[in-house]
């Protein structure tokens, strides 16, 4: 790691790279200053305990998250609720496939404390209102359309993780493509259908 780069990001990747490499849930001060051979009374200056280191590795990973699907989402044409829905999908996507490692600390639940699973609901929490507007829904007509599309983008994120997507989409085509029109062709329906009244 470049010395310039602050201590407290350094320990923050340093804690990322233990959840992967131990695959546990117990994140502490005490098993990363052990790691990393940073006195533990340093790292409290940084961490005051567990929960806050645990706190501040979710954050970093839902901030990064979060980033790109904003800028994803600021790029799209003004007002075109489609093309802001696919680009929220899509960057969610290609933010996993460049970022395994952290990604793979939301996808594969490492990281299970009050804080970091606390940073993932806010996460997740803060694009519900966001995707909701795209699909033309108002504050008391909700459907469970929001719902289907973080599952939707859950699963081909996984699929692509995990190079199963030449499996299930179509053999023609380049696995990019086929999956961008496979996250459009997804919105569409999303867009276009009319559920039950329940």
């Amino acid at each position: 790691m470049p010395h310039s780069e602050p201590l407290i990001d350094r320990m923050i990747k340093e804690a990322v790279q233990y959840l992967l490499d131990a695959r546990t849930q117990a994140l502490t001060v005490a098993a990363l200053s052990q790691r990393t051979g940073v006195d533990l009374a340093v790292l409290h200056t940084l961490f005051a305990d567990d929960h806050a280191l645990s706190e501040a590795v979710g954050n970093y990973v839902a901030i990064q998250l979060t980033d790109a699907m904003s800028r994803a989402v600021a790029a799209a044409p003004s007002g075109d609720n489609r093309a802001a829905l696919i680009a929220l999908g899509a960057a969610h996507v290609a933010w996993a496939r460049k970022n395994r490692e952290l990604y793979g600390v939301v996808s594969a639940r490492l990281l299970m404390t009050d804080g970091g699973s606390w940073a993932f609901h806010r996460y997740d929490s803060s694009f519900v209102p966001l995707v909701r507007q795209f699909l033309g829904e108002t504050h008391g007509q909700t459907t469970r359309r929001a719902a289907m599309a973080r599952s939707f983008i859950f699963g081909i994120t996984a699929l692509a993780l995990e190079e199963r997507l030449d499996v299930w989409l179509r053999p023609d085509s380049s696995i990019d493509h086929e999956m961008m029109a496979t996250i459009s062709d997804f919105v569409d329906m999303l867009l276009s259908w009319v559920p039950r009244q329940t």
